[in-house]
């Protein structure tokens, strides 16, 4: 059985977008593609040392509202969501339900120390 959703933190919809510079490469700006209110549940974390410094990644499972597949608003896995500070990468994207009320998304939070 799954649990009540309770929709109560406001995160961010970003989609990464690609543009030319002057030096013949390109840089890298994220545009806001939409806001959702979710639920975000943590589910696991490790650490591990790589090259010297010290990474941890920790992933939560994000449930919001279903946005139709043609939607700029519907989370992809290139995409991220954005809280202040922290970002977490979306990972997979799923229905929650049978109904195609919710969406459940498994995102990456990380940090390197």
């Amino acid at each position: 059985m799954t649990r009540p959703v309770h929709l109560g933190r406001k995160l961010v919809l970003e989609e990464r977008v690609k543009q030319p510079n002057s030096s013949g490469g390109f840089d890298e700006n994220w545009v806001t593609q939409g806001t959702h209110w979710v639920d975000l549940q943590p589910l696991t974390g490790r650490e591990r040392l790589v090259s010297g410094r010290t990474v941890s990644k920790a992933r939560y499972k994000i449930v919001c509202r279903n946005a139709p597949h043609s939607s700029p608003a519907r989370p992809s896995p290139s995409q991220r969501f954005r809280e202040g500070g922290r970002i977490y990468d979306v990972v997979s994207v799923s229905d929650r339900d049978a109904k195609g009320r919710y969406l459940e998304i498994i995102a990456e939070e990380g940090a390197v120390r």
